[in-house]
């Protein structure tokens, strides 16, 4: 039997990556919903549209409900991805009530679509939802108040989500994505932000005095999981972290960076603006024990492997604040 998979958010960076993914995992059809045609990372050169995304990207806005029906109940797919969102704590901060149209109620419309299909549903949400954490955390661990709209709008796009799946039956995956790096990554995120600065020769940007811990994944990694997850769909629903299970500071970062760039890290310390989480890390346990998933890219391998695509691609780009 033919496989159909749907994906939201299809041009962006682990829309695309997924989307590779999916084909060469041999479904059979691939179709992507977006706002951005062609994909964004075909502006790197050399790199052909139907190279980044190896199927069919139709224009598509999340918040738009009739167009989200009109589009599922006509491709009528097995399992939707739902990878659409804005992302960003800073900027949720500054439009509010853009970061909740989009990742609540677009999510909204694409659950509801879904549930009158009841296809498999797979919600791409966020690590940061866990606040600061300096353990391995698990699934079932309480989660803080919100410390800002972005974290707020996950919540409770996983609320909705579960709400769907009780509701309407549609087996429904959550994952919990922690901090995903590689190629083809936008510019405003962290590790390309690092890499262009310390590629031009400019200070880095650091937030507190660089003792930040993040749970670095490769966007290879993340794919290997969003498949596995996709390949298994739970009697109702389920919640994973996809994540290492490691923790990285940022000053470590910074140095594998340099090393691997063979160029020195200039850094400029501010404040940390509230509502950023200092420490994150996860526990992947239930992805091990669910899926037999585990990350096999370390950041040692990783950072070389973005900068070798960064050289090609982008050499030279703009940077900014990050983490």
């Amino acid at each position: 039997m033919t496989r159909h998979v749907l994906i939201t958010g299809a041009a962006g960076f682990i829309g695309s990556a997924l989307a590779r993914g999916l084909a060469a995992r041999g479904w059979g059809r691939v179709v992507g919903l977006d706002t951005v045609l062609p994909p964004q990372s075909a502006a790197a050169p050399g790199v052909s549209e139907s190279a980044l995304f190896p199927g069919l990207i139709l224009r598509c806005d999340i918040r738009e409900r009739e167009q989200v029906a009109r589009i599922v109940e006509a491709e009528a797919p097995d399992t939707i991805v739902h990878v659409a969102g804005r992302t960003g704590m800073r900027g949720s901060v500054k439009d509010p009530a853009g970061y909740y149209a989009t990742n609540v109620r677009g999510t909204e419309n694409v659950l509801a679509a879904a549930g009158r299909l009841r296809c498999h549903v797979v919600l791409i949400s966020s690590g940061s939802i866990y606040g600061d954490v300096s353990e391995p955390v698990e699934e079932t661990f309480p989660l803080p108040p919100p410390s800002n709209p972005y974290i707020e709008t996950k919540r409770l796009a996983e609320d909705a989500a579960l709400q769907n799946a009780d509701r309407r039956g549609c087996p429904t995956t959550i994952l919990r994505v922690f901090t995903v790096y590689g190629p083809h990554q936008r510019a405003e995120m962290a590790i390309r932000t690092f890499v262009s600065k310390i590629w031009a020769g400019q200070p880095v940007t650091v937030y507190g005095e660089g003792n930040a811990r993040r749970d670095f994944l490769h966007v290879d990694d993340c794919v290997e999981g969003i498949l596995r997850a996709v390949e298994k769909p739970p009697a109702l629903s389920e919640i994973v972290n996809l994540a290492t299970g490691i923790s990285t500071s940022l000053t470590d970062l910074l140095a594998v960076i340099g090393r691997s760039l063979e160029r020195p890290v200039r850094v400029e310390n501010v404040p940390t603006p509230d509502g950023i989480p200092v420490s994150l890390i996860a526990s992947i346990q239930k992805a091990r024990a669910l899926y037999g998933y585990s990350a096999r890219i370390s950041l040692g391998d990783g950072i070389p492997d973005f900068i070798n695509w960064y050289r090609q691609a982008c050499a030279g780009g703009a940077g900014g604040h990050a983490m």
